[in-house]
């Protein structure tokens, strides 16, 4: 009984170990994915306002002909 009891606690101390790296790896992909959701949303904008270029180019060159 009393080696089991040692175990038992031995088990919970590296569940709690774990859970806590667990934990810290969680909250740093949550950063990752913050990280990448801001330059995703920064490129979308940089996507639109080059398409918008290219339309105004498009347009001056149809007018040209």
């Amino acid at each position: 009984n009393e080696v089991q009891e040692k175990q038992g606690g031995l088990t919970e101390a590296r569940r709690g170990i774990l859970d806590l790296a667990m934990d810290n790896e969680i909250e740093m992909l949550n950063e990752k994915i913050r990280v990448l959701q801001r330059e995703n949303d920064s490129l979308k904008i940089e996507n639109q306002r080059l398409k918008q270029i290219a339309e105004r180019k498009a347009m001056s060159n149809f007018k040209k002909l």
